[in-house]
């Protein structure tokens, strides 16, 4: 089962998706999936496939599409990622 909620990536007007597993415990103590779909014509499209123990729309923007940060917590320290809209896809930033 799933857990959905609205976001906009993009504009006001459009509404995209993410989505986390109902039982994300299964996954581990502090890491889990989430999927982020935009929304297209008649479809919405995975846009961002990370394992995290939760995202941050963020306001910056690449290509139109706010960027988003993942998190990550271990025993001792935290991590975190920026992922930017390459046109396509959310690409990790370097």
């Amino acid at each position: 089962m799933f857990v959905a909620s609205q976001i906009h990536l993009r504009s006001g007007e459009q509404s995209d998706l993410v989505v986390l597993p109902k039982d994300a415990c299964l996954f581990g103590a502090n890491i889990g999936p989430i999927w982020v779909f935009a929304k297209s014509p008649g479809a919405y499209q995975l846009i961002l496939k990370t394992d995290a123990l939760g995202i941050e729309v963020l306001t910056e923007k690449s290509n139109a599409y706010r960027d988003i940060r993942g998190t990550q917590a271990t025993a001792n320290r935290i991590l975190s990622a920026t992922f930017k809209f390459d046109g396509h896809v959310y690409q990790p930033a370097h």
